[in-house]
């Protein structure tokens, strides 16, 4: 290859690996990412909940079928909660209702969601990473 990208003899060059590929593979690495991240600085510990914990969270729990949930992993300091998943339309959607609401985006918020589809679920905040 003679793009800009290239890589030392023998190696395939970033512009050759085919797109899908490409974006699989940065799937892989977030939920790696995000599932290291839960197991180091959520499971069994005492959180406060603030609104990338609880993406974390939803994302654990939503790469699970929810009977394989153990919601005890998960303890909020002063916060109770409900969580739930649902299919919208073929895509998984995991939501978390807290007891008390969080400060996001400068509104008190407590309904949250990961996953599903845009129009689905709407009275929870999507969260983003």
């Amino acid at each position: 290859c003679s793009c800009l990208f290239s890589l030392s003899a023998g190696t395939r060059c970033f512009c050759q690996i085919p797109y899908k590929a490409r974006i699989e593979q940065k799937i892989k690495e977030r939920d790696e990412n995000d599932e290291k991240e839960y197991q180091e600085t959520i499971k069994g510990r005492i959180v406060e909940p603030t609104a990338h914990k609880l993406y974390i969270i939803l994302r654990h729990f939503n790469n699970q079928n929810w009977g394989a949930w153990d919601l005890s992993e998960v303890k909020f300091l002063g916060n109770g909660f409900s969580m739930a998943q649902y299919d919208c339309d073929g895509k998984q959607a995991t939501t978390i209702a807290l007891t008390k609401a969080i400060e996001y985006d400068g509104e008190k918020v407590s309904k949250f969601k990961v996953g599903g589809k845009r129009n689905h679920l709407i009275k929870y905040t999507e969260l983003y990473n």
